[in-house]
Order: structure tokens, then sequence, then C-alpha cells
């Protein structure tokens, strides 16, 4: 009999510790997918988030259906592993230690990834990492064991393998479901209003009234003819369809094949494409370059235009979809041979200030639109809502089709403004709701008709902008109550952000927050407004001395600053933020709802909402 020692305390410690940092890393990033959080660090634009959306985030299952998320596969393997290794005591049979062998290699890999694609999700690597530390401390101590049964702890490391699967895969289905139910609604309430707007088509009469008499149209109206300058269908035609699209764009481009079968399988159809390509280069609405060649692939798309009409563009569009809008002058040369084109006459007409000039007045209607993201799709100049759902577009073109709308040319679409656009946006939405904040500093009566919240940092130019409108629109009146939630850019007291902006911003949440609680409202709006007038040179010094011009006393102000409840309440306000999934600050909800944009160029969009939400609710 071998008498050689159980596995010592130590190892089976250090192997059950690091299997369970490794389920809780994989574990948030798994909730996070489900939308249950927004885990800190993960934003937008962040490391976690480019990891999660790209092609390694997922694990291909079939084609044609969304792969299953490596977080989930990390999460139900570290749980299966953990569970596994306590219940077989640190010494599991050969099974679970191949089983553990083959994550190690798994892990390797995906390290592997994270260094060549520079993609430093912090969970990834806390779950990696913890999961080398596991394999070494299993091997470590699998020579100081007695010999084991092949399969000890396999049975129930399986049995969590799969009922962790199996909850993830419900999980799943139902934040798809609720995110399907949603874009449902939406396509629904926007193909109604499309079939209201439109005209059903009549049985010929013996009258002499004109045919296609068009209907009222809306208050505020397009000042332009509202269709492409490459339109693929008739001029006249009951279903106008007018997309603002990006080459790079990856929901532009599954959006893609409906169009195409459309185009293909219809006649009563028109499309009209439109550019909106997030890349400074030519679109100075956006500063940062989400789509590297989006400006020359739509450039490319206009110059195929130029020389060789719709024919010409659509050819040009297709071959851009088909390669994501990316492509090199070598490339681009041989599609232009294939066609038979001249290659130095399309290069000089792209490289032209016609292509630029074209994309750019699209860009530019598309904001006066109300443009967020893309595709941004109008039929019959209403926009498309729910267009993420499955087959939107065929499926709206499908009730329009049903409905035997008379046909009509481009100058009966008028699709809203933005400011129209984001007022119904902000009806539509959902209001939310978060826990009261104290001491109660807020400007107005409780009990407003009009609730205002505005989350921002009182060191961010953009924020003092949104702040001091908001109190303009408040003077005269007593219907608006207003609060200020504080959501710093700086990672001090805001960890779930992916960098720190305004180094101060913490301190400066804490200056206006200390001066509420030493001297009730009005000392917290002069500390507030004092902070914001002097955003550049703020520091402790000045803050101080500030605090003291305001009747504070400064040794017990500047104590208050650095006291538990002061910044307790200043991460209490970040965490709600990040709950909520604040992507950009300022962030305005009125009465709950999220206003979408609020300092349109030339719109009083803050304001207009606030006077619809002072009025009484409609009887129902």
């Amino acid at each position: 009999m071998d008498d050689r020692p159980d596995r010592s305390w130590a190892v089976v410690s250090i192997g059950a510790v690091a299997l369970v940092v490794a389920v809780g890393a994989s574990g948030v990033l798994s909730l996070d997918h489900l939308g249950a959080i927004q885990a800190p660090g993960c934003g937008g634009k962040s490391d976690c988030h480019s990891a999660m959306s790209s092609k390694w985030g997922s694990i291909p299952l079939s084609s044609g259906t969304p792969g299953w998320p490596v977080a989930f596969a990390g999460f139900a393997y570290y749980a299966a592993m953990l569970v596994g290794w306590i219940s077989s005591g640190g010494s599991p049979g050969g099974a679970l230690r191949w089983m553990a062998r083959l994550g190690l290699l798994g892990s390797l890999f995906f390290i592997g990834v994270i260094f060549v694609e520079k993609m430093f999700c912090p969970y990834c690597i806390a779950s990696h990492a913890a999961n080398l530390a596991f394999v070494g401390a299993s091997e470590v101590g699998a020579r100081k064991v007695r010999p084991r049964s092949f399969g000890k702890g396999l049975v129930a490391a399986l049995a969590v393998l799969v009922s962790a699967t199996g909850a993830l895969a419900i999980a799943e289905g139902e934040t798809k479901a609720a995110a399907t139910l949603k874009s449902e609604t939406e396509l629904d309430a926007s193909t109604a209003e499309m079939i209201k707007r439109g005209k059903p088509k009549q049985p010929a009469a013996p009258t002499n009234k004109p045919a296609g008499q068009p209907a009222a149209a809306p208050p505020i109206v397009i000042p332009t003819v509202f269709t492409g300058r490459y339109r693929m269908g008739p001029e006249v035609a009951p279903i106008r369809i007018v997309m603002f699209t990006g080459y790079q764009c990856p929901d532009c481009r599954k959006m893609e094949p409906q169009v195409a079968e459309l185009l293909k399988s219809r006649k009563d159809i028109s499309v009209s494409i439109k550019h909106f390509p997030f890349c400074p280069d030519c679109n100075r609405h956006t500063p940062t370059n989400m789509q590297a060649n989006g400006c020359w692939a739509a450039r490319a798309a206009e110059a195929a235009g130029i020389l060789k009409g719709t024919d010409g563009f659509k050819k040009m569009h297709e071959w851009l979809f088909s390669r994501a809008g990316s492509f090199t002058n070598v490339e681009l040369s041989a599609k232009l041979a294939e066609l038979g084109w001249d290659a130095n006459e399309f290069t000089m007409t792209m490289q032209g200030p016609t292509t630029l000039r074209n994309v750019q007045t699209d860009i530019e209607e598309a904001v006066v639109l109300g443009l967020h993201y893309t595709p941004f799709v109008f039929i019959n100049g209403v926009e498309l809502k729910g267009w993420n759902a499955e087959g939107a577009l065929t499926r709206a073109v499908e009730r329009l089709s049903a409905a035997n709308l008379e046909p009509a040319g481009p100058d009966a679409d008028r699709p809203a403004r933005a400011g129209d656009k984001f007022v119904a946006d902000w009806r539509e939405s959902i209001a939310m709701a978060w826990p009261k904040r104290n001491p109660n500093v807020n400007l107005g009566p409780e009990n407003a008709r009009v609730k205002v919240t505005l989350f921002g940092d009182l060191l961010e130019p953009t924020t003092k902008d949104a702040d001091k409108t908001i109190r303009q629109a408040m003077a005269g009146r007593d219907d608006i109550w207003y609060e200020f939630r504080y959501f710093p850019v700086d990672k001090t007291c805001n960890p779930s952000l992916p960098k720190t902006l305004f180094p101060q911003a913490c301190r400066a949440a804490r200056a206006a927050q200390a001066a509420g609680v030493l001297g009730g409202t009005d000392a917290y709006w002069k500390m507030h407004e004092w902070i914001q007038a002097n955003q550049k040179t703020f520091s402790d010094a000045a803050v101080k001395a500030a605090a003291a011009s305001f009747g504070l006393k400064p040794d017990e102000f500047m104590k208050s600053m650095d006291s538990e409840e002061v910044g307790k309440a200043v991460s209490t306000d970040a965490d709600i933020g990040r709950r909520i999934g604040i992507p950009e600050i300022p962030r305005i909800f009125i009465n709950g709802k999220l206003v979408p944009r609020w300092n349109l160029p030339g719109g009083f969009i803050l304001e207009t909402i606030i006077e619809e939400a002072s009025k009484p609710e409609p009887p129902k």
C-alpha cells in the first residue's frame, strides 16, 4: 500500500481560491453579457467590450446562429472544476485532471489572443491567470497523492457543467426574448405609422379627383426631396426605402441581404442609399474613428455612381459590403479591372471634391434627422424602428404591400426632423427610478410635475452647459424639480470607467457634497456654481478658500470632504449611473425618461420636453 500523504492543505487551498477567482471573473462577464449588470471597466469603448464583441468572444455553433459566449463556457467550466476539486478533497481522478489540462490549453490560447489583439480585458486576464494557478497547483500536488480512481470528482463536475450551461442557456433565451419583444413592438408601431401616413390605393372611379393626392404635411418638413442620388427601383413606387448606412457597420452589413433580396424579388419598391461612416476623415460628428476605411468606402461608391450611374453605384455598393468596406489600392484596382473600368479615372474621381461633398451632405442630413446609429432606415418617410428584429425590413415591406398603398414619388416623404424625433423618443421611452439622496439639496418643490435629473461631472464643460440650460428653463416656474447626480469621469471614485479624463473630478464632487452636508441647499449650489466656473483651476487649496467665502469653516469643510459619508454619496451616484448604463455625459432624465439629445444646434429640445412633461396626463 502506498503510504504517501494526501495533498497538502496549502495546495488544496490555492487550487480552490484560484478557481473561485476564475468563477467570479467569468461570472461578471456573463452577467454583463446578459444585461444584468454593467461590469466596471466594461463600457462601450473598453477592452472588455471589444473582447466580448469580437470574433473571439463567442464559440461558433452553426451557420446563421449566434455563437455561445466564451464567458458562459468559462463560467460553466470553472464552476464544474471547482465543485469537482472540492468534492474530491483536492485529489481528483485522472479524468478530471485531463479536463484541467485541456482547460489549460484553452487559457493559453486566449491569453495569446489577448496579447496579439491587444484586448486587455481585466476579467479575461484574471480568469485565465487563475486557471493557470489552479492547474499548477493540481500538477504540483499530483505527485503527493495516493492512487485515486480515474473518475473521482468527475460526476460532480459534469453535473455542475451541465446544470450551469442549461441555466445560462435559459437566461440567454429570456434576455433575447425581451430584446426581441422590444424590437417587435417598435417594428409594429413604425409600420403602423407608415400605413397611417400612406394612402390606400383606391379602385378606379369616374371622378376628376387627382390620383395620389398627398395627405396633410407634418408640421416640420425637410426642405429637400428625400431620396438618394442613385435610386434603385422606380421613382414613383408605393414603398420607398431610404437607408443611411456605412460599409464598415456590422449591423448595416446584416441588413444588406434583405435589401438585395427585396430589390431582386419586388418591382414595387425603390431603395436609396445614403452614407454615414463613423470616421472623422469625413464626418465631423464622430470624434472617434470607429470605421477606419469608412469614408473612402463611401467615396468609392460615390465615384462609381458619378462615372457609371445607378448600375455602377449598385455594383460598387455590393462589392464594398462583401468586403465589410475594407480594401487596399491593389484590391480596388483589381476590382475595377474586372468591371472593365478605367482605374486612373476612377481614382481621380474618388479623390476629388465631389465625392467628399456628397458623403458629407448625407452626413449632415442624417444629423438633421436625429441619427444615433446606423443603419438608420426610413420607409415612406417614417423611421423604421425595431430594424434589428428578425427580417424586420422584409416584414415591414410585406405589411405595406398588403395595405395596397398608392404609388408616390419621393416628394411625398417628409421625415421628422431631429427635434421631433428626440421628443418622440423621450415620450416613448420607459421611465426609470433610483433611490433618493441625502441630504436633499435639490432645487424646486418635491411635488413638482416635472422632475429633472442630470448625471454629470462638475469639471466637464458640456455638463456645465446642460446644467445652465436646465436652470434657465426653471426661471419663473414652480413646476420643475432638479437634482444633480455625480458621475465623475475619474476612476478614483468611478472605477467602472475605462479611463480618467478629469483627475480632480472626484474631489470636485466631494466638495459640492460636503458643502451640502455642512451648509444645506444654499451652500451646495454656491459651491456647485463655483466649481463649474473654475473647472480648469480647481484644486483643494482653491476650493478651501471658496468654502470660507460661502460661510463654511475651511478646516471643517476639508474634513467633511474626506469623510466616509461624503465619499459614499459620490460613489453611490456613480454606481447608479453605472447600473443604468450611462455611456456618456451629461445624461439627462425628465420624469425618469431619458432625453436622448438635449443640445441640438438651433433647437430647444430640453425646453420642449419640459413643456411636454408639464402637461397633465391625458385621460385613459
